[in-house]
């Protein structure tokens, strides 16, 4: 059946699910990168290759990218480019044409949309500025809606009953190993385990047990649908990833993040604006006193 798939995605994220290679300072965040925000996200000037990222804590179709330049301010992105990811670890990057990149801005007002080549079903994505102007601040917003069981959805032979106890042990065996698991090696004998467990609760009644390079079994995760050993493998992966707190989100990071002096011109100009009254009004504060002692020394000195 078909439905509307046009909505916009990034505004309904919490802030902590956009994150970005670098900030300018604690003005121009991540979180500030939504179409709605007054302002926008800007990286650091010296960051080769910067990118900002949403995690949508599912997996998303998306069709299309809006982008818009820096609020109040003469910067935007001219092009970009799109990366996208299940796992947070392996990047695969949208092509389109030869370059793999969108024309976006050519003023920091006007709203771009740009529909992609074809439907990029993901729950992580990346925004890469490639070209831009002054500097590479943008908002943006991602077009499209959550996958609906339908859309994943693999016919198995697997009955009914049987898949949804297999999926349940092995689901919950599956996050009690994973939840003391650190290293890749760790990870495969993890999937070895499950692989195994997923075989032994297989309906006895089922004759479709595979038997290729992949899972001895249909191994059929929380939409249905069937998953190889690889898939298996990158998703446990994630969760390891997710059960790992990142050095970004340590105070003492983010810290050293908005500390950045804060070199554009407009601030220059403005700050050398009030240093300049600042000195006038000292003066005018300071000279009075400084020409009466001079004055009172002078015929002092004529005594």
């Amino acid at each position: 059946m078909a439905y509307a798939c046009d909505s916009h995605l990034v505004k309904n994220v919490a802030d902590d699910k956009l994150t970005a290679s670098s900030i300018f300072s604690k003005k121009y965040p991540a979180f500030k990168a939504r179409l709605s925000n007054a302002e926008g996200w800007s990286p650091l000037p010296s960051q080769k290759n910067p990118w900002i990222q949403v995690d949508f804590g599912r997996e998303m179709m998306i069709i299309a990218v809006l982008t818009k330049g820096m609020g109040g301010l003469r910067e935007w992105v001219k092009k970009f480019q799109v990366k996208y990811s299940n796992t947070n670890l392996s990047w695969t990057i949208v092509q389109n044409g030869s370059s793999n990149e969108f024309n976006a801005n050519t003023d920091s007002t006007s709203l771009v949309r740009n529909e992609l080549p074809f439907e990029v079903k993901s729950r992580y994505l990346r925004l890469y500025p490639m070209d831009c102007h002054n500097y590479c601040s943008l908002r943006f917003d991602f077009i499209g809606c959550e996958v609906t069981k339908s859309e994943t959805e693999i016919t198995s032979s697997i009955t009914p009953t049987a898949a949804k106890t297999t999926t349940t042990k092995a689901a919950t065996a599956i996050a009690a190993t994973v939840s003391t698991t650190t290293s890749t090696d760790e990870v495969d004998k993890v999937t070895a385990t499950s692989t195994q467990f997923l075989t032994s609760t297989h309906s006895p009644d089922s004759s479709t047990i595979m038997s290729t390079s992949h899972c001895p079994c249909e191994c059929v995760n929380e939409h249905h649908s069937t998953l190889t050993k690889a898939e298996l493998r990158a998703r446990l992966v994630g969760i390891v990833q997710n059960l790992t707190v990142s050095k970004k989100t340590t105070s003492f990071y983010k810290r050293s993040k908005i500390s950045a002096q804060d070199n554009r011109p407009q601030v220059l100009y403005v700050g050398s604006i009030g240093i300049a009254i600042l000195f006038i009004i000292v003066n005018l504060i300071v000279l009075p006193d400084l020409f009466k002692l001079f004055h009172y020394l002078y015929q002092m000195r004529n005594l």
